[in-house]
């Protein structure tokens, strides 16, 4: 995996902050290469930000989370 790699999450990955999100399926781009622990930042692409529901944003709002980025383990993707 590459930075601007497109990627699809893989069947099953939950949300690392919030228990109840899956994100299975959910489609974007990798920001940078992966690090040294097999993690990477990934941009939501649009179809997947349509899909988020005020809820979700609002939850992130308040942990002063990012919803358009995620962290995930390369194995999840």
């Amino acid at each position: 995996m590459k930075k601007d790699e497109y990627i699809r999450v893989k069947t099953g990955t939950i949300d690392p902050d919030f228990k109840d999100m899956d994100l299975s399926g959910f489609t974007g781009y990798i920001e940078d290469d992966p690090d040294n622990d097999n993690l990477v930042c990934i941009i939501w692409d649009n179809d997947t930000l349509k899909n988020f529901d005020e809820k979700f944003v609002s939850m992130c709002d308040k942990q002063n989370l990012d919803h358009t980025r995620m962290v995930l383990a390369v194995d999840d993707i």
